[in-house]
């Protein structure tokens, strides 16, 4: 079971770990898919579905060994960043 900012995520659902919570007053649903990258969206896409979230919504983190340690960059777009999607 892990725990992050009180959100429990101890439930598998659409090939992902869940745990739903609230950061303040909103609302948040965190998923850890279980797969490889490339197939993560077998998981997000159904999650988002289900529980109705816009695109828009959506925030993917994932780690980028090209950035120095302590680094973040966000971008709305991207490409693969000479990623070969394996974990």
């Amino acid at each position: 079971m892990n725990k992050t900012q009180g959100v429990v995520m101890n439930t598998i659902q659409s090939k992902a770990l869940v745990g739903i919570g609230s950061i303040g007053e909103v609302p948040i649903l965190l998923a850890k898919p279980q797969a490889y990258m490339n197939y993560s969206g077998e998981s997000v896409g159904p999650l988002a579905a289900y529980y109705q979230v816009p695109l828009r919504h959506i925030l993917l983190v994932y780690d980028e060994m090209s950035l120095p340690n302590g680094v973040l960059r966000i971008q709305p777009k991207g490409g693969h960043g000479y990623h070969n999607g394996y974990v």
